[in-house]
């Protein structure tokens, strides 16, 4: 499975009921840490979401189980394309 994050990279978030297009990849000012900037849209009504900016560590974690039982992705986001 590819989890190389490149912008315009396509991922399917958990919840399945949408797709983040990676926009950039940017760094914190004050701590360095890598964001990933990705806008989503839902992929019921293809409505845009909005533009987000998540901790790389979170956007490539797994799903919490505990919290999401039911979850069927092994990880938060999973890439498309």
């Amino acid at each position: 499975m590819n989890r190389d994050i490149t912008p315009g990279s396509q991922w399917l978030h958990f919840k399945g009921y949408y797709i983040a297009t990676v926009i950039a990849v940017a760094k914190h000012t004050e701590t360095d840490e890598s964001l990933v900037v990705y806008e989503c849209y839902n992929t019921d009504s293809k409505e845009t979401c909005r533009i987000y900016a998540r901790p790389m560590t979170t956007f490539l974690s797994e799903v919490d189980k505990r919290k999401y039982p039911d979850a069927t992705q092994k990880y938060r986001f999973e890439r498309v394309n």
